[in-house]
C-alpha cells in the first residue's frame, strides 16, 4: 500500500545538530553571566540609595514651591531610606527579566532540540489508523523523546477541500475522532489552524490528496485491494498525485491519478484543480495502462480493477513543549522591555539652595541619549 507524502518537505536538521546546541549553551552560559551582572548591579544601587545620595550623580535639577516631601508624595515617591525617595523600584527588575526571557528562549530550544516528536500519518475518508510508529509516512524523534501513541487511532469521517479558482487548495479541513483505547478522547474538525490539543500533542491538517480505489490481481492471486493513498508531488512548480507500489510479489508498480483526465496543465498554479472525469495511470515493466474510474483493463500478467476515488489528509502530530516555553518567553522578553522604557524606576534626593528646596531626579533607563556615566 501507497504511502502518501506531503506536497512540501524541509530540513530541520541544522536546527538539531550539534555543533548549534554547544554554540546555544555557551550563549545560554554567557547570557546568565549577564543576567547575575545586572542584578549584583542593581542591588548595589539599591544598597547604597539606602544609605546615601552624593554618591549618585543625579540627572535633573527641579525648583518647587511649597514643601518637597509633599510633592514626592503626589508623585507617587515613598521614602527609600533616610535621604533618598523612590517611585516603582520594581522597574529596576525589568532589564532582569529581559535577559531572563533570553535564557528561557535558549533552554526552550535545547527542550525542543532533545525533547519535539513530528510526525505525519495519512489517513484516508472513512479509515481509522492505529498510531504505531508504521501509521507514520514521516517521524522525527528527538534524543530524549518518547512516543507513546501506540493505543491511539485516529480516524477521518470526512474531507472537505474548498477549491479556489486557481492553484492548489489551502482550505482543507477534515471531520475526525480521536480514541484513546476504547474510549473517545477527542472529536470535531481538524484544520491548518489552530491544532487541536490532547494529552501535549498538537494534531491538525499538514496536506491532503488522492486516494483511488485499487484491486491487482496476478494469476488469481490478489496482491492489492482498497484505497491508496499516493504522494502529492511538485515537480517544475506543477502538481503531480503519483507513487510507486511495492507489491507483494517484489515487484514494482507505477500508478498516477489524473484528477482531470489527460488534461496535462492540471497542477499548473494558475488552472482550476477540481476533479473532473479523472483517470488512473499504472505502469510496470515498460507498460502502461490508462483507466477510467470504475472500470477493468490488463497490464501484462496483472488484472486491474479501479472504483472510486476518496481524499486522503496528511494528519500532522507534534509533541513539543520547548515551543511553549519559547511562545511564553517571547512575550516575557517584550513584556519587560515596555515596563523598562515605560515604567522605570525613579529616585529623588532633597536639597537646598538658599533657603529654597530643590528635588534633584534620576530616571533608571538604558536610552542611549539618556545614559550618564553615574549608571555604570
Amino acid at each position: 500500500m501507497a504511502r502518501g507524502l506531503p506536497s512540501g518537505q524541509y530540513d530541520t536538521a541544522f536546527f538539531r545538530s550539534l555543533l548549534l546546541q554547544v554554540l546555544l549553551l555557551l550563549l545560554l552560559l554567557n547570557t546568565a553571566a549577564c543576567m547575575v551582572a545586572q542584578v549584583r548591579k542593581r542591588w548595589l544601587l539599591y544598597q547604597r540609595l539606602k544609605k546615601a545620595a552624593r554618591i549618585y550623580r543625579w540627572r535633573q535639577r527641579k525648583r518647587i514651591e511649597g514643601d518637597a516631601r509633599s510633592w514626592l508624595t503626589r508623585q507617587g515617591f515613598r521614602p527609600l531610606g533616610t535621604v533618598v525617595w523612590a517611585r516603582r523600584v520594581y522597574g529596576l527588575a525589568f532589564i532582569i527579566l529581559f535577559h531572563f526571557s533570553f535564557l528561557l528562549i535558549g533552554l526552550g530550544y535545547l527542550w525542543s532540540a532533545w525533547g519535539r516528536i513530528e510526525g505525519l500519518v495519512p489517513i484516508t475518508t472513512g479509515e481509522q489508523v492505529q498510531l504505531t510508529r508504521d501509521a507514520y509516512s514521516l517521524l522525527q524523534l528527538s534524543t530524549y523523546s518518547r512516543l507513546n501513541t501506540d493505543n491511539w487511532r485516529l480516524q477521518v469521517d470526512q474531507v472537505l477541500v474548498n477549491y479556489p479558482a486557481r492553484g492548489w487548495p489551502q482550505d482543507v479541513q477534515g471531520r475526525f475522532q480521536l480514541w484513546n483505547s476504547n474510549i473517545q478522547a477527542v472529536s470535531g474538525i481538524l484544520r491548518k489552524v489552530p491544532p487541536v490539543s490532547y494529552r501535549g500533542y498538537d494534531f491538525n491538517v499538514w496536506d491532503f490528496g488522492f486516494a483511488p480505489y485499487l484491486e491487482i490481481s496476478q494469476e488469481g492471486q490478489e496482491l492489492l485491494s482498497g484505497y491508496v493513498s499516493l504522494a502529492t508531488l511538485t515537480r517544475d512548480n506543477q502538481k503531480f498525485s503519483r507513487d510507486t507500489l511495492l507489491l507483494p510479489n517484489g515487484k514494482e508498480m507505477v500508478v498516477e491519478f489524473l484528477p482531470r483526465g489527460l488534461d496535462g496543465d492540471w497542477g499548473k498554479p494558475d488552472k482550476f484543480m477540481y476533479p473532473s472525469e479523472p483517470l488512473v495511470k499504472i505502469s510496470s515493466g515498460g507498460q502502461s495502462l490508462v483507466l477510467p474510474l470504475n472500470s477493468s483493463g490488463e497490464l501484462g500478467q496483472f488484472k486491474i480493477k479501479t472504483g472510486d476515488f476518496r481524499y486522503y489528509l496528511q494528519v500532522k502530530i507534534i509533541k513539543d513543549y520547548g515551543m511553549v516555553l519559547i511562545f511564553i518567553a517571547f512575550w516575557l522578553g517584550l513584556g519587560a522591555l515596555a515596563g523598562h522604557y515605560l515604567l522605570p524606576a525613579s529616585f529623588a534626593c532633597i536639597g537646598h539652595e538658599g533657603e529654597k528646596e530643590v528635588i534633584y531626579l534620576y530616571t533608571w533607563s538604558t536610552f542611549p541619549l539618556r545614559r550618564t556615566e553615574n549608571e555604570h
